[in-house]
């Protein structure tokens, strides 16, 4: 079978931005591990010995929250191109499937497999087959921002499935790695924790979150017996923590919030979706869409106008 130029781009443009994709994940360190610490990371700074700058925390927040978007951005424009060529050129059983496949294994290559990788790349596929259809019967009943409303609700449709084996992977990777990921989490907690320990944390900060009877007794002593008592506190702190580490309750605690981890995935990756990766897909097809219609670049099958 000899494709035509438009089906050449449009093979070439999604299956390069898929396989971006996975180079994004790569190079960004974007991975379930990331994922997993990154909560503990938060928890660190609001601990810290120095104070919290809410300022700074918001700021390195969103910018996390960039960084994890820019794959799955290159992602939904992949899946964006093939709903274009489905309103212009016709649609194309194979040619989604076949571009973003090749796209993904790829990427796979250049990143890694893993359970996540692997189970993104089948929601990829998936997706592909779910949006040329999706997009032309949108476009046909939509009488309104057809360009951009038909674009972004296939491309939504399709990043659904993309999400779904996304989790699905999370879970797959966490189940199969299971000490791994509990002992990750112990360590990013440990560290969480340390400034505690260790007696990093200043005394004013201590002194600070304690218990209001806690605090009465410990205002009316001394400056010098404030010293000891502070001294005993830091040491009971740290054999306390040192107890519930050790508790098979805290064990059940990590492994509830391991296999929360998923559900979490999801529901950020949906937000994600609904929010910000259809509106993008939306707006970079609709001039296409519209410069195509105006000069009359439509192939046999094409319904967009």
């Amino acid at each position: 079978m000899v494709l035509t130029r438009e089906q050449t781009a449009a093979a070439l443009l999604s299956g390069v931005l898929t396989t971006l994709g996975f180079f994004l994940f790569k190079v960004l360190g974007v991975s379930t591990q990331d994922v997993i610490v990154k909560p503990i990371q938060i928890q660190t700074a609001l601990l810290s010995s120095s104070g919290v700058n809410i300022a700074a925390l918001l700021s390195k927040s969103i910018v996390d929250g960039v960084v994890m978007a820019l794959p799955f951005v290159a992602l939904a424009l992949a899946l964006s191109t093939l709903a274009i060529h489905a309103l212009i050129g016709g649609e194309d059983r194979y040619l989604g499937p076949a571009a973003v496949g090749v796209g993904a294994l790829t990427g796979i290559a250049v990143a890694g497999a893993s359970f996540t990788s692997v189970s993104l790349a089948v929601g990829l596929v998936l997706a592909t087959v779910l949006v040329p259809g999706t997009v032309r019967r949108t476009f046909s009943e939509t009488t309104k921002w057809r360009n951009y409303k038909s674009v972004s609700h296939a491309v939504g449709r399709g990043l659904i499935a993309v999400n779904v084996f996304v989790a699905i992977g999370v879970f797959l990777s966490i189940f199969t790695n299971q000490p791994f990921y509990t002992d990750l989490y112990l360590k990013a907690s440990e560290q969480s924790i340390e400034p505690l320990i260790a007696g990093q944390l200043s005394n004013a900060k201590i002194v600070e979150h304690m218990p209001a009877n806690v605090r009465e007794k410990y205002d009316a002593l001394t400056p010098e017996k404030q010293e000891e008592f502070l001294q005993e506190y830091r040491t009971l702190i740290g054999q306390n923590v040192a107890q519930v580490a050790d508790s098979g309750t805290f064990a059940s605690l990590v492994t509830a919030y391991l296999y929360a981890t998923p559900f979490v995935v999801f529901g950020t990756l949906e937000f994600l979706r609904s929010f910000v990766l259809v509106q993008i897909a939306g707006l970079a097809a609709t001039p296409i869409l519209r410069r195509q219609a105006r000069y009359g670049l439509m192939r046999s099958g094409a319904i967009a106008s």
